[in-house]
């Protein structure tokens, strides 16, 4: 599963790079080792992770970060 933990890491950084989620390297392994994501909960994740108190009423980010995670990962 090496290779799904590599993958969710250059994905990490992509969102890092392209929309302003960058996560500290302790919760970016924590998200990367973790193998059974869905498109929403991951999305959720990231917006937990960077301090959204409640990810859920942000409608678009969730819609747009589960999109982009669908589009690399599937469902």
């Amino acid at each position: 599963m090496r290779r799904l933990e590599n993958d969710l890491e250059k994905f990490l950084n992509e969102l890092c790079i392209d929309w302003g989620f960058c996560l500290p390297s302790d919760k970016r392994r924590r998200i990367a080792d973790r193998k059974d994501w869905d498109a929403r909960e991951f999305a959720l994740e990231i917006l937990r992770t960077e301090g959204f108190d409640h990810p859920e009423y942000e409608i678009e980010w969730v819609r747009r970060l589960s999109a982009r995670f669908k589009k690399r990962f599937g469902k």
